[in-house]
């Protein structure tokens, strides 16, 4: 009986965050100031030199008001590209479209 009351309760806990997750995607995404081009190349320094995780938010599309987030670990490959490596995904970043970047205390 008690295991069919935990395993019902963790059903419920997926399911919740299944539907927070979702209601993420298509709730609108609070837009951080665009920082200037010299305290996002500081921050990224920091963040790659040090290995700090980071939350960041990109601008999407130019002259467009849709912004992601992004959080997790920074790496630049060997040609310069941008990565950002959170729980589950690997997502390169275009410099340019970094709108605001933070580094988070581990």
């Amino acid at each position: 009986m008690q295991n069919a009351i935990v395993n019902n309760q963790i059903i419920n806990g997926k399911s919740f965050k299944k539907l927070l997750k979702n209601l993420k995607k298509i709730m609108p995404i609070e837009k951080k100031e665009q920082l200037d081009a010299d305290t996002i190349i500081e921050r990224l320094n920091l963040a790659l030199s040090f290995d700090r995780p980071v939350k960041m938010q990109i601008n999407c599309e130019a002259y467009s008001d849709r912004v992601m987030n992004f959080s997790g670990k920074l790496i630049q490959t060997n040609n310069g590209n941008l990565l950002i490596q959170s729980k589950n995904d690997l997502t390169k970043i275009h410099a340019a479209q970094i709108r605001h970047l933070k580094l988070i205390r581990e």
